[in-house]
């Protein structure tokens, strides 16, 4: 039998801390007190065994191998009607006892499982409360939208592989992002469905895009578009959500600043990884050509210029990437003129994700 419950509860005040607490002192009631009755039916039991033994010596009787009643000269005793109704009365007693001896350890095992069960719920919902006290603490006026904060991460617990914990965590990163509660109740369930696709923790997934949001300024409004972007550009292409992450930490803000379209840029990411780039290494290529293009060395703007390729459009703002690239395709480049474009660090990119069509093949509109 298990020992007293113990249980680590936090002394937040709660009704369901109170409630638990509760729960957990009539759980131990009833455990002592089927240790009483377990105790009273063995001293039964020790007690019915010294009356069957008395009363055989009274009688100067016993019992044979084959249960029949002899003397102590051992001759077969017909009558004892009275000895053998108090012997049978006795047995069946016994068995009484023992009956009642398995019945209660048979109880007492699954109260043991149930206390089990009782304590790993306790912890989940003390974790859970911790949890969503983070997430009020970081959150503008959290305090008042705790109770839905909380809701929100039990349903999405109940709808997915995530736990409610997990999804506390995934609404702490998006309240840290600066996300207010409304906004994060929002936001989680496109954050659910990257987690998912991706094969990452909820709290990487909120983090990850969270980050992209914040890297290329966009409203919180659109997390759900960019998370759908990811998930799918992952699906359509051999690289995952975390390199297409890893990448974009490297040539984000540089893709940013170059005026380049968000779908495009993860186009070219996941490209990249169809050919075996990815992750830092993608991200160096990408930001170097960026570069490159946006400040062209004398001897890549004579090459642009013999290829009649234009970078920037009318109103002088970098064009897309992959639209440049698709021109160079057109206009016959060479490795020496992507070289002398590139540097040797891009080149290597560059080639991979060229001609146009395989990347637009790729872009989520």
């Amino acid at each position: 039998m298990a020992d007293v419950l113990s249980l680590d509860i936090e002394a937040d005040g709660s009704d369901a801390t109170r409630t638990l607490r509760q729960g957990a002192r009539e759980v131990r009631d009833y455990q002592e007190e089927l240790e009483r009755l377990r105790i009273e039916a063995e001293r039964t039991t020790r007690t019915t065994e010294d009356l069957r033994r008395s009363t055989d010596r009274a009688n100067g009787t016993y019992k044979d191998a084959s249960g029949r009643l002899r003397d102590t000269n051992g001759k077969f005793v017909a009558g004892g009607k009275g000895a053998e109704s108090l012997a049978a009365g006795v047995f069946k007693a016994d068995l009484a006892m023992k009956a009642l001896g398995v019945a209660a350890d048979v109880v007492n095992r699954t109260i043991d499982v149930t206390i089990e069960g009782f304590e790993r719920s306790v912890r989940s919902a003390a974790d859970l409360e911790a949890e969503i006290t983070r997430v009020a603490a970081v959150t503008q006026n959290g305090t008042q939208f705790f109770d839905s904060l909380k809701t929100a991460a039990v349903d999405a617990g109940s709808a997915s592989a995530f736990s409610a914990k997990e999804a506390g965590e995934g609404l702490r990163f998006l309240a840290l992002a600066g996300f207010d509660a409304n906004q994060q109740i929002g936001a989680l369930p496109s954050v659910l469905r990257l987690a998912t696709a991706g094969q990452l923790e909820l709290a990487d997934a909120s983090d990850l895009s969270t980050n992209i949001l914040s890297s290329y300024r966009f409203e919180v409004s659109e997390l759900a578009r960019v998370n759908d972007v990811l998930a799918k550009s992952s699906t359509n292409a051999n690289v995952t959500v975390d390199q297409i992450g890893k990448t974009f930490e490297y040539v984000g803000p540089v893709a940013k600043a170059a005026n380049q379209d968000f779908n495009g840029l993860i186009a070219s990411i996941a490209q990249l990884g169809n050919v075996g780039i990815r992750a830092d290494k993608a991200g160096t290529n990408l930001r170097q050509a960026l570069v490159n293009l946006q400040a062209p060395t004398p001897k890549a703007a004579r090459e642009l210029k013999r290829l009649g390729v234009q970078v920037l459009d009318t109103n002088g703002q970098m064009r897309e990437l992959f639209d440049i690239l698709d021109d160079l395709d057109r206009a016959g480049i060479d490795s020496k003129g992507v070289n002398a474009i590139f540097g040797k660090i891009a080149q290597s990119g560059i080639g991979p994700i060229s001609p146009c069509a395989a990347i637009k093949a790729i872009v989520v509109d």
